[in-house]
């Protein structure tokens, strides 16, 4: 492997270039081939999804995702909103009550 690296260090930089563009190909179509191997021979295309939940045609993808995810057994929980009214109040903050982060 050394001695490849050492011949690969003499060529000119397009040259290195193209086969470093040509090795990225492989590896990618590599994993490629083995995802899609594993995909086909596990179902996964034209196969029995593993969640299947009957929606509407009309619901969107949030409600689709509702129907799936189970409600919890007790409804101790309740949704809320609160309005607040955007004349009386602001986003701002003083930059006194900032608290800054140092990274």
């Amino acid at each position: 492997m050394t001695d490849l690296i050492a011949r690969l260090k003499t060529r000119p930089l397009p040259v290195r270039r193209r086969i470093a563009i040509a090795a990225a190909a492989g590896a990618t179509a590599l994993v490629a081939v083995v995802w899609f191997t594993a995909s086909v021979a596990l179902g996964s295309f034209g196969g029995a999804p593993a969640v299947m939940a009957t929606v509407p045609k009309n619901q969107n993808l949030a409600g689709a995702a509702a129907a799936v995810i189970p409600a919890p057994a007790d409804d101790s929980s309740t949704a809320g909103l609160t309005i607040i009214e955007t004349a009386t109040s602001s986003t701002l903050v003083s930059s006194a009550d900032r608290t800054i982060i140092p990274f």
